[in-house]
């Protein structure tokens, strides 16, 4: 077997990169060693940033993260029973998204198996081989069978015990492990509070989360030794009762326990984040504190990194993207890093914490409550930093004038940047169409098929209806259209016609007299 990018991992930062890539025409196979179910239900994170929800728009994977994500425009931080909530939206303009790391696989993986990503599961022993040189390879078993996958780079998604991780050879290793951990539960009762309440006790850190508006989720600062059994639901409840406070315990539902676990609280940074043909990304190259909500949002903007990068090198032939991706994602990697940090050292009374600090962190928090600059650097960092892909140029008056211009031709949509970026998604189904079994999937069940893609209603309509000018207007391509044609076994002749509101035979009638008269219909302004 032969691919352009092998993936190892299958998490989200694997799925992310994979849907990128398919979609900008690279190929690429996902090699994973789980099932699929266990990838599915194996993450507990649930707080999903602005630059996270972007990419799962982008991508086609948020129609039930619109539907069932609960949007949060601010955080609280509590310092005993001191209380400061954070305006995230007034402070950035932007907002998180509490959507479960569960219910993002289940989406992912639902988006690449209709659009044709190549994804093993149960793939044992998993190897990348021969990293070093120009023919790279990813070895497994497989029904008992050994398995090879040559490919020009390889993707190290499979987090911090994986074997993509172990094959850099030496690399820099910034580690961390607090003398604490978490003790979680997912409660079948709503959440104490409507946004997440991050609070800090005499007796240890506590954070009041939810899964839904029905679940709440819930963690307390325990012993790193610490086992879940040490923790029964009633000691659970009450210590949780005690660290947040009067005022947030008065309207705490204790209702029945569904999972209990306990989360270590470590930070891990491996430098750099490429060895030769292997690229390392999220977990497999850094490991954050809880505290800041981070993990799974940083494995998707490296995907996003790499994607851009290895893409610039099938379509430029340049790999100088590649060769920065490490300095990149490692700069929004430390950021993170002191984000997580901040967050953790300010919340947890950590074992051996004297006096002095005890009166630092409560000064801090005092600092943060009375400081708007502070409070948004923490905002924009919790929201999540954009991805550098700068700022649109603001268009000059003249050039304004050309595009009414462009707008002003009657009968005729022209294919500009703005419908180029428009039906972006449309223009990537018709594409999809060359592959036989893509056009097998759509002919079994159309609907379903553009529902996996992320087309507006009006498109999708224009597709279903076959109503080819109304796609034009919504951003379609012809040249991408023709695909949709040829998948219905009509001719481009065929189409055109049945456009311009003619048979096939008077349309080309038409042509061959020389096409439309150039007299009539100049303008839509001028009405001439």
């Amino acid at each position: 077997m032969r691919t352009q990018v092998a993936i190892i991992g299958a998490g989200p930062a694997g799925m992310c990169l994979a849907l990128l890539l398919s979609e900008a025409g690279v190929d690429v196979a996902v090699v994973e060693r789980r099932a699929r179910d266990h990838v599915i239900s194996r993450g507990r994170a649930g707080l999903l940033d602005q630059v996270t929800v972007g990419l799962l728009a982008r991508l086609g994977a948020d129609r039930r993260l619109r539907s069932g994500g609960l949007v949060h425009a601010g955080v609280a931080l509590q310092f005993g029973e001191d209380r400061l909530r954070v305006d995230l939206k007034a402070l950035t303009g932007g907002e998180v998204v509490i959507y479960s790391q569960r219910d993002v696989m289940g989406d992912l993986l639902e988006i690449a198996e209709a659009r044709g990503v190549r994804v093993v599961f149960d793939a044992l022993d998993a190897q990348p081989e021969e990293v070093g040189g120009d023919r790279p390879a990813v070895t497994w078993r497989g029904d008992g069978v050994g398995c090879r996958l040559d490919c020009d780079f390889i993707a190290g998604c499979d987090g911090s015990q994986g074997v993509s991780r172990a094959s850099v050879p030496q690399p820099a290793s910034f580690e961390r492990a607090y003398d604490c951990a978490w003790v979680g539960i997912l409660a079948d009762a709503p959440s104490v509070h409507a946004e997440l309440i991050y609070a800090s006790h005499d007796r240890g850190f506590a954070l009041a989360s939810m899964r839904s508006r029905s679940r709440g989720r819930y963690y307390l600062q325990c012993g790193s030794q610490d086992r879940a059994e040490d923790w029964p639901d009633d000691r659970f409840w009450a210590e949780l009762a005690a660290r947040l406070g009067e005022e947030a315990a008065a309207g705490l539902v204790r209702g029945p326990v569904l999972e209990k676990s306990i989360t270590a609280v470590r930070a891990c940074v491996i430098e750099p984040m490429r060895h030769g043909r292997l690229f390392l990304v999220g977990d497999a190259a850094h490991i954050t504190p809880p505290t800041g909500a981070r993990g799974l949002n940083l494995a998707v903007s490296d995907a996003a990194l790499l994607s851009r990068s290895l893409i610039a090198y099938y379509r430029e032939g340049s790999a100088e993207d590649l060769d920065t991706y490490s300095a990149r994602a490692l700069d929004r990697v430390w950021a993170a890093m002191r984000l997580s940090t901040w967050m953790t050292e300010l919340t947890h009374v950590l074992p051996g914490t004297d006096p002095l600090e005890q009166r630092l962190r409560r000064a801090e928090f005092d600092h943060l409550r009375h400081s708007t600059a502070a409070q948004a650097a923490l905002a924009q960092m919790y929201v999540g930093a954009p991805l550098d892909e700068g700022a649109a140029p603001v268009a000059s008056a003249a050039t304004r004038a050309d595009e009414a211009d462009l707008h002003d031709i009657p009968g005729t949509t022209v294919f500009t940047g703005a419908q180029a970026r428009k039906g972006y998604h449309l223009n990537q189904f018709c594409l999809s169409l060359m592959k036989p079994e893509n056009r097998t999937r759509f002919r079994a069940d159309e609907r379903a098929y553009v529902d996996a893609w992320a087309m507006s209603e009006a498109q999708k309509r224009a597709i279903l209806a076959r109503d080819f000018n109304a796609a034009i207007t919504e951003g379609a391509n012809i040249y991408f259209l023709a695909k949709l044609f040829a998948a219905d076994g009509q001719s481009f002749q065929q189409a055109a016609g049945a456009m311009t509101g003619l048979s096939a035979e008077d349309y080309a009638r038409m042509m061959l007299s020389g096409g439309r008269s150039p007299q009539g219909a100049r303008s839509i302004r001028g009405g001439h």
